[in-house]
């Protein structure tokens, strides 16, 4: 478990660094081949990322088997698992 100082320090730099990512030429993550996931692995990730950025515009992703690889937006991916993990640290003991 992280101290509150700890804490507050990484999220700020994840923060940061999200913020770098969003200004990089290409916001592709590779969820396969990158991040070594499975498919189903790779489908949770979309979800996280759209429930995120909670975009009534942009349609719930769907899984599909016939693309090579399955895509995310790094930075968008990076704020979402930075808010779930202050969320559980929060809710910790």
């Amino acid at each position: 478990m992280l101290t509150k100082a700890e804490l507050k320090t990484f999220l700020y730099l994840i923060e940061d660094a999200a913020v770098a990512l969003s200004n990089a030429g290409c916001n592709d993550l590779r969820l396969l081949a990158d991040c070594k996931l499975t498919r189903d692995e790779a489908q949770e990730i979309l979800e996280l990322e759209h429930k995120h950025i909670n975009d009534l515009q942009r349609d719930e992703p769907v899984r599909d088997d016939s693309q090579k690889e399955v895509y995310a937006t790094d930075w968008l991916v990076l704020q979402a698992l930075a808010a779930k993990l202050k969320a559980l640290h929060e809710g910790a003991p």
